[in-house]
């Protein structure tokens, strides 16, 4: 008896990202994702090639050049069953997995769709990128989402994705003029009186004597920081620089845009990123004790570290490493604390034949600093637990006004709680515990949220419904 085998083939989007940009695990970096919509199963390849394009562009420049090793890049292959995307005004309607189409004024796209793929396929994610198969420049972003086509995708993403990201304003003036500008824009890069006074406006810092102001929209000022006229697509709204990416859609981020992408980075991304040991109760005798601080880049990142014992500034204070001898310190039986506080001062050419500037002159939630500390206590063991030893016992609740969770891991661990689509609420931080305890997170609106423990290789989840 012969026996035949029929095979069924499906053409299925399973929506699984590959990281093209791997420097370090999802929870401590940004994440960028990059799609594509209109291109077919045979065009996959195009898509690829793109994506890596886009990515080496992106690193290519100021300052995610600088910044790479802090930011993850993860590609999503999406099929669509038609190449191209909809022209309604050609009565051209196609299938394609985002909906995407060109029409007067630029493009659309399903943003909802895509980010509900990010989320399914990496979690937490903090801008996706959206390749658009058709042949015409522009661009847009609704949200956190930033789609173009590509014609000239390499300036368009670099200037959509400082929306997506960042929330930078568009700098230019429209074809019709807003009469009524808004009474306050909360973008970092434009401003509206009566905070625009040299020493109200957001970029105050970065203004140097006897700028005109209001500064005039004259080339002969092209590389003063300022208040130039025109910016959200109206007159009565200020920008601070003649030039920028913002507003040409080519060229550079200008200064106070450039400080925001920094800054933004760095609200996430803490520098200190291997710590040995981890920030917990160290035991100590009379042996010697060593710290490292494993801190993110030093290669390409400049950065000032202090070392301190019992808040007195240590002689070592420039190094990544450090060793205590409690007797040399006198410790006796007493309970101490060592504390390592890390600034970036990295700086960056902005122009040519200029000395370099800092990339954050403005920081007011100082987010250029992180700090670690050790609490030393004498006659327990010294604690070598790692996260691979975690074993938590997980119950998300919520109680009040807060989201709560329980467990006990015998080791570090890292908290984060998230909405339904993946995208961070509130993030705690990191830790270390040997008992159950309870961690309240800030409040929160009625609704689902995803509370997530990442402890060692596992990750832990749960739910948690908040009502009003």
């Amino acid at each position: 008896m012969k026996l035949t085998m029929i095979v069924l083939i499906f053409l299925v989007n399973f929506c699984f990202a590959i990281k093209i940009a791997d420097n370090g695990p999802n929870f401590a970096r940004i994440n960028f994702v990059i799609m594509g919509d209109g291109f077919t199963l045979d065009e996959q390849s195009k898509f690829d090639s793109l994506a890596n394009l886009l990515k080496e562009s992106l690193f290519s420049f100021t300052p995610y050049k600088q910044y790479q090793k802090f930011i993850n890049i993860h590609r999503i292959n999406l099929v669509s069953e038609e190449s191209g995307t909809d022209i309604p005004s050609e009565g051209n309607y196609i299938s394609t997995v985002l909906n995407s189409y060109r029409g007067t004024y630029g493009y659309g796209i399903r943003e909802d769709i895509a980010e509900g793929i990010a989320t399914d396929s990496i979690g937490s994610w903090d801008a996706v990128i959206i390749i658009i198969n058709y042949h015409q420049d522009g661009g847009a972003t609704r949200d956190k989402v930033c789609f173009f086509g590509i014609d000239d995708y390499s300036n368009t993403c670099r200037h959509e994705i400082g929306h997506a990201f960042a929330n930078l304003a568009d700098e230019y003036v429209g074809f019709t003029l807003d009469t009524n500008p808004p009474p306050y824009v909360v973008e970092p890069n434009v401003a509206v009186p009566p905070d625009t006074t040299p020493e109200t406006i957001k970029w105050a810092k970065w203004v140097t004597g006897g700028v005109l102001w209001p500064t005039p929209n004259e080339g002969i000022y092209s590389w003063q920081v300022g208040l130039f006229d025109g910016a959200r697509y109206t007159y009565g709204v200020y920008r601070p620089e003649f030039f920028c990416i913002m507003q040409t859609g080519g060229g550079a981020y200008c200064r106070i845009c450039t400080e925001a992408i920094v800054l933004k980075i760095k609200d996430k991304v803490n520098t200190i990123d291997s710590p040995n040991p981890p920030s917990c109760n160290v035991g100590y005798t009379t042996e010697p004790l060593e710290f490292s601080l494993g801190l993110l880049d030093t290669e390409n990142i400049h950065y000032i570290v202090r070392w301190y014992l019992d808040d007195s500034l240590l002689t070592d204070e420039q190094a990544h490493t450090i060793t205590i001898v409690p007797t040399s310190f006198n410790f006796g039986t007493n309970n101490h604390t060592l504390k390592a506080i890390v600034k970036d001062s990295s700086t960056y050419w902005y122009h040519p034949g200029w000395d370099t500037v800092p990339f954050v002159k403005n920081d007011p939630r100082n987010l250029m600093q992180d700090t670690i500390v050790w609490p030393l206590i004498y006659g327990i063991a010294v604690e070598k637990a790692t996260l691979a030893q975690a074993q938590p016992l997980f119950n998300v609740f919520s109680t009040g006004n807060a989201v709560g969770i329980r467990f006990n891991p015998q080791g570090t661990f890292r908290l984060s709680v998230h909405d339904i689509r993946g995208r961070l609420v509130d993030n705690m931080g990191s830790g270390f515990s040997r008992v159950t305890v309870q961690k309240q997170f800030r409040p929160l609106a009625s609704g689902v949220y995803i509370v997530r423990l990442i402890a060692g290789s596992r990750v832990y989840s749960g739910k948690a419904v908040v009502l009003r």
